[in-house]
């Protein structure tokens, strides 16, 4: 006997235990997805945030002058660039080039203080002395130095305090010193008066950078002015992590409010019926309302703590899963329970209100309106839904108008798109959700020809639980978008990884040289070392660029050129070369510097060429190619050797392009080379520099894998807890099926026919929407072709397909073991 409020609704959970587990499942699995997406997206923030720090350290601005301006910061400017009060720390930096005395050229050199800023954005530790010198480690391993050592700079010797890791995009041999030293070494003659080459400024607590950028630069409209977070480098690498954040922020935030209408509407359905008769007993409204609020809150508590268990437990297994996968340690994120449960809270906060107004509203309802209401299970105001979807239609193709015409460095160009993405993407589900009915009703007679009666009743015993059916499609279409719009981006991006790698190795191994002309390292000596090594076929060497331009331009526009063994670089089939042209006089250009100066193969050109100070004109030259890209560089011109009229002294032994026909062997040879050419030599290969890219792929982007393999799982477990839901309210209709003479087989088609039209429509409503929202998106970085994975949405497509078959046909069989008697007494409510 129920003796309380507290056990009448102890007593329905009871009563109804499968409708329980299933809603308090869905409560979890939507807490999960909130926690995760909210842990993922603080964690991607840290990422952002640290990769900033990683290549700025704590600096906000850099304010100098540009390399070929004839002016100074000076100390009276020093002062004046360092008064303002919205400055929190400064730190003056001496920028020039000095020659380590073993390999003779001139390197990037760098005077700085040994202030926390400088250690911060050059990444040393160590206090530096007047005789102290830091190098980044590539150069000291070529050089074997290591901390403690002496190295020669300038004929000065040095203690090798320090070395620090390359944290560039490219590898850059550098050499830091005290500020006071490298002033003391440099010319006197052309650095008189200079405290810095450009000042790096953190910015004091709160205060405005971009009205300190502008207060510097009124100091001097010639001053670079130069702010850590608009570079260009950082902008381009992680603008795709923040599109790809901020869309699958949204995409989750669909996907569990689907799960929750979706689920809720079952156990509502229920609970309505229950509620009419508690009404038709004599039930109060106050008596209704403590009912439901208890209800609610139990499972609502239930479920959150589900979600937040599922979350922590995810996050580890995820992760030690990946590493297993791939092979490797991968990055590992931190689980912050500061995020989690807030966003717990939260959304168990947004599923009460949710679930309780409805009932609230039906508890001041009669009961036979109840009832009525409860029965009709077709959307209502479908013309106010129409006409929001297609506001939601409109409004975003606008935004996508607007966001392309709009200016792309002013960044409101991709909060358009995106704003386009996500309203285009909501007005199709508000717009495919009112005509799922016409859909089923075209595909009746379809399938009635193709697999007979019982699939064509299946279809039509679907229409009239349309509702119930649309979020289990969209719940479907939103994992899809993820999945296509996931793969492509990781797609695009490891393609043009590759397509940049391919660039830097047009040959399986490249050999550069860090040294100088002053050792004698010149291209026929090296090619020849490099031509004996086992397994090596062909070399081809190229120099340093300098400027051009074609003899008679009316623009002072430069070019650059480089000389190269055109003969080689044809044998390697990287250039083709027009056979009737001399092979001493020939030149290779590109389809760029063609087109600009209307030249064609067999063209006769010369190039006025700059050197120090004064500007020359060569002997003429035929165009014997023209390359749409030349090989090994994005130079616009290639020379032959033989052309001694056009050499400059900057223009030593850049690079050899070394084709291998047993790449592993030429590689231990090519080694060797080390000893005879000291520091001077680096060696790559394209397979050892792809397998170090994919190494830092996987790393870099192993967050993101792992939330969409979370997500992924979560989905599916959501839509057969979804589905085995909505089959459980139709269990009598299934019964009065069989009194109909259909047998256990013929029921199985039947709800295997049910379960495979919502997963097959929602996989194409989701692959269409995931490409379209990949085309929509592609908008905001156009540079690169978008490069989709349709392989791996196949895969997924397949998975979710036989996930529904190997949990829905032993789920079909046992419905169609159940007593009809039982079965057919079910009131279905």
């Amino acid at each position: 006997m129920i003796r309380s409020l507290t056990g009448l609704a102890l007593r329905f959970f009871g009563a109804n235990k499968f409708l329980t587990i299933s809603t308090l499942v869905s409560i979890g699995l939507s807490v999960f997805l909130v926690i995760t997406m909210t842990v993922f997206s603080a964690n991607a923030r840290l990422s952002i945030e640290q990769d900033s720090r990683q290549l700025f350290g704590e600096m906000d601005i850099s304010a100098g002058y540009k390399p070929d301006s004839t002016k100074v910061i000076d100390a009276g400017m020093l002062r004046q660039m360092t008064s303002d009060p919205a400055i929190g720390q400064h730190s003056a930096v001496i920028i020039d080039r000095f020659s380590i005395d073993t390999l003779g050229r001139g390197m990037y050199t760098v005077g700085v203080g040994n202030d926390e800023l400088a250690k911060s954005v050059y990444h040393f530790t160590a206090d530096l002395g007047p005789s102290d010198v830091i190098l980044n480690a590539a150069l000291a391993d070529a050089l074997e130095l290591k901390a403690g050592d002496q190295v020669s700079i300038h004929d000065r010797s040095f203690r090798l305090a320090e070395t620090v890791e390359e944290w560039r995009p490219a590898t850059l041999d550098m050499i830091i010193l005290p500020r006071e030293t490298v002033r003391e070494m440099s010319n006197p003659v052309t650095k008189a008066g200079r405290e810095a080459t450009y000042v790096l400024i953190k910015a004091a607590q709160h205060a405005d950078i971009e009205a300190l950028a502008r207060s510097l630069h009124q100091l001097d409209s010639e001053l670079r002015i130069d702010l850590a977070n608009e570079n260009e480098f950082l902008t381009a690498n992680l603008n795709s992590l923040r599109v790809f954040m901020i869309v699958l922020s949204v995409l989750v935030l669909i996907i569990s409010s689907l799960f929750i209408l979706s689920n809720s509407e079952t156990f509502a359905y229920k609970y309505r019926n229950q509620m009419a008769i508690m009404r038709a007993i004599g039930a109060s409204r106050g008596q209704l309302f403590r009912v439901a609020l208890l209800q609610n809150t139990m499972l609502n508590a239930a479920g959150m703590l589900l979600g937040l268990m599922l979350a922590w437990i995810g996050s580890r297994i995820t992760q030690t899963w990946l590493a297993g996968l791939f092979s490797q340690e991968m990055d590992t994120t931190s689980f912050s329970l500061a995020e989690a449960l807030p966003a717990m809270l939260l959304s168990g906060l947004l599923i009460q209100v949710f679930m309780f107004i409805p009932s609230y509203k039906n508890a001041n309802v009669l009961p036979m309106k109840i009832v009525e209401n409860n029965e009709n299970n077709d959307f209502v105001y479908k013309r106010a839904g129409k006409l929001l979807g297609f506001i939601l239609l409109g409004t975003g193709l606008f935004s996508l108008v607007t966001g392309l015409t709009a200016d792309p460095g002013d960044g409101s160009s991709a909060l358009y798109i995106l704003l386009a993405a996500v309203l285009i993407i909501l007005a199709a589900y508000r717009l495919f959700s009112l005509y799922v009915p016409v859909v089923l009703r075209s595909l009746g007679p379809l399938l009635k020809v193709g697999a007979g009666n019982l699939s064509f009743v299946a279809v039509r015993n679907m229409i009239p639980q349309v509702r119930r059916n649309t979020f289990v499609i969209l719940t479907i279409s939103t994992l899809m978008i993820i999945t296509v719009f996931g793969t492509t981006l990781f797609e695009t991006i490891k393609v043009n990884d590759a397509k940049w790698l391919k660039q830097q190795h047009p040959t399986n191994i490249v050999i550069k040289n860090r040294g100088g002309v002053e050792l004698g390292l010149g291209p026929k000596e090296l090619s020849r070392d490099v031509q004996e090594a086992a397994g090596v076929e062909i070399v081809s060497a190229i120099s340093e660029p300098a400027g051009f331009t074609p003899e008679g331009s009316e623009t002072d526009f430069y070019y650059s050129y480089a000389f190269a063994n055109l003969e080689g670089l044809e044998r390697q089939g990287l250039l083709k070369l027009a056979e009737d042209t001399d092979n001493k006089g020939r030149v290779v250009i590109t389809r760029k510097l063609a087109e600009a100066h209307q030249l064609g193969i067999g063209d006769q050109v010369r190039l006025d060429v700059s050197g120090y100070r004064k500007r020359t004109t060569g002997e003429p030259l035929v165009v014997a190619g023209i390359a749409e890209e030349l090989p090994g560089s994005h130079y616009d011109a290639y020379l032959d050797w033989s052309m001694t009229s056009y050499a400059r002294a900057e223009m030593v032994l850049s690079k050899l392009l070394v084709h291998a026909g047993q790449e592993e062997q030429a590689m231990r040879q090519l080694e060797e080379l080390k000893a005879k050419y000291p520091a001077q030599l680096s060696i790559s290969s394209y397979k050892q520099a792809v397998a170090k890219s994919n190494e830092m792929f996987l790393q870099r982007w192993s967050i993101f894998i792992a939330v969409l393999v979370t997500i992924l799982i979560t989905v599916m477990i959501g839509i057969c807890n979804t589905m085995i839901n909505h089959i459980q309210t139709k269990r009598r209709e299934y019964a009065i099926l069989r009194t109909l003479s259909v047998t256990s087989r013929g029921l199985r088609r039947v709800v295997l026919t049910q379960v495979l039209l919502y997963v097959s429509i929602g996989l194409a409503l989701g692959i269409v929407l995931g490409v379209l929202t990949s085309y929509i998106l592609g908008f905001i970085d156009p540079s690169g072709g978008l490069i989709f994975n349709f392989r791996l949405a196949g895969m997924m497509s397949l998975a979710t397909i036989g996930i529904a078959c190997a949990v829905f046909i032993p789920y079909a069989g046992m419905l169609s073991r159940r007593k009809l008697v039982a079965e057919l007494s079910r009131d279905n409510k």
